[in-house]
């Protein structure tokens, strides 16, 4: 009962600024078979997309709508990721602030986003626009009694931009470990919260 409380505690502590006029709904990444590596997103039983992993959980092959394209860690320790078509162009790339740190910039075409690992009480992840104060996409771990849950907010202004499909592939490519070690089922109920 004290960790319940504390851990409330936390939450209400780390909960970042928001729209007033916040909206939600659910979304879903489901497995695709059960015992595959390919998840289905979907938004209100709409699917949005889906990403075939390998066995490792390293690379992906994604396809949202008529997009396709790769994402997979590049570099001797596997530490840069990568969104690229078939035919190799690179559409997003991810590379460290410093060494030490826990932010990563994102290059995709012309725009740089910004992602940001924290750990307030448990992992999230936040993807900003390097000129904004509010994030556009963001997942973390939940806790919901005696279940962890992922959480996954998406505001609209990132919904309008073309290099949507791109964010929300690297940010579950990024997290999806995380999130794995916490799964006791085959799908994870998703909170989208448009701001």
């Amino acid at each position: 009962m004290l960790l319940k409380k504390w851990l409330s505690l936390c939450n209400e502590k780390t909960k970042r600024p928001t729209n007033k006029e916040t909206t939600f709904s659910h979304m879903t990444w489901k497995k695709q078979p059960a015992d595959s590596n390919t998840y289905l997103f979907a938004d209100r039983d709409q699917p949005l997309g889906e990403m075939r992993f390998d066995s490792t959980l390293t690379s992906a092959d994604c396809s949202f709508g008529n997009l396709h394209f790769r994402i997979y860690k590049k570099g001797f320790w596997a530490t840069t990721p990568q969104i690229v078509l078939a035919d190799g162009t690179l559409l997003l790339e991810a590379r460290s602030e410093n060494w030490y740190g826990s932010t990563q910039i994102l290059h995709c075409g012309t725009k740089i986003f910004k992602a940001r690992w924290q750990n307030k009480p448990l992992a999230e992840l936040i993807i900003y626009e390097t000129d904004r104060k509010y994030p556009l996409l963001s997942t973390r771990l939940k806790t919901a009694g005696c279940e962890t849950l992922t959480d996954l907010e998406i505001s609209d202004a990132v919904r309008s931009l073309p290099e949507f499909p791109y964010l929300l592939a690297y940010i579950w490519h990024s997290f999806l470990p995380v999130a794995a070690q916490g799964m006791d089922n085959d799908t994870l109920v998703l909170l989208a919260a448009g701001a």
